[in-house]
């Protein structure tokens, strides 16, 4: 609240996120300052930014100005997780005003802002957008135990249910990758791997390995 009084912005009231969106356009192209927990729908794509802030330093579909995404985490210290959402409505801002601003924002838990160039992080947005995208048309994933919210709940029943690797305590995404890769899924594909194989992977020792077994003997 304090952040959204310092940036001078206005909040709408609506029912649903279609409204939402609808009430905001109107809002930009009158060229409002700022709007706070603006709603933003192109085609598939659905977000809800914090702020969006007009930019005059280049034209939009809205006129001689554009708007910038700009996020606020209750985090002091920002993650990658927090810089992706905030460049993937980055994103999206760009889609709908036709125009993809060059930076967007992040505000910490003490006020402090800080900028980010999109440009550095469209691979990954675009990637992202891609295998989402792929999901949506059928492609199976293995479940991960506790994955980040909102698919936590789902993703721990399934990696419980198929016994998935990620069960093992602090396995790691970088070490699940790497035995996915010589075709360990499972807790039970990891017991009757071979041991020298796995021994040869990059940051696993033979203390880890010996826990390993103890752990997968335990679940």
């Amino acid at each position: 609240k304090a952040v959204i009084q310092t940036q001078n912005a206005i909040e709408l009231s609506y029912r649903t996120e279609e409204e939402g969106f609808h009430l905001t356009l109107t809002e930009l192209f009158k060229g409002v300052n700022a709007i706070h927990d603006a709603p933003l729908i192109f085609e598939k794509f659905h977000g809800r930014a914090d702020l969006l802030q007009k930019n005059d330093s280049h034209s939009s579909v809205f006129g001689n100005f554009h708007y910038v995404v700009k996020e606020i985490k209750y985090a002091k210290n920002i993650k990658q997780k927090h810089i992706l959402q905030a460049a993937f409505y980055t994103h999206v801002i760009g889609k709908i005003q036709n125009y993809t601003p060059e930076y967007f924002y992040i505000i910490n838990g003490d006020g402090e802002e800080s900028r980010y160039s999109y440009k550095e992080h469209e691979d990954v947005i675009k990637q992202s957008i891609y295998n989402t995208n792929e999901i949506i048309m059928g492609k199976k994933i293995r479940p991960l135990y506790n994955s980040d919210f909102p698919w936590n709940n789902y993703s721990n029943v399934e990696a419980i249910r198929l016994e998935d690797v990620s069960l093992i305590y602090k396995l790691g995404h970088s070490i699940r990758e790497k035995l996915n890769a010589l075709g360990i899924f499972t807790l039970d594909d990891l017991l009757n791997a071979n041991k020298d194989g796995i021994l040869a992977i990059k940051g696993i020792s033979d203390t880890m390995y010996k826990q390993w077994m103890n752990q997968i003997v335990s679940l």
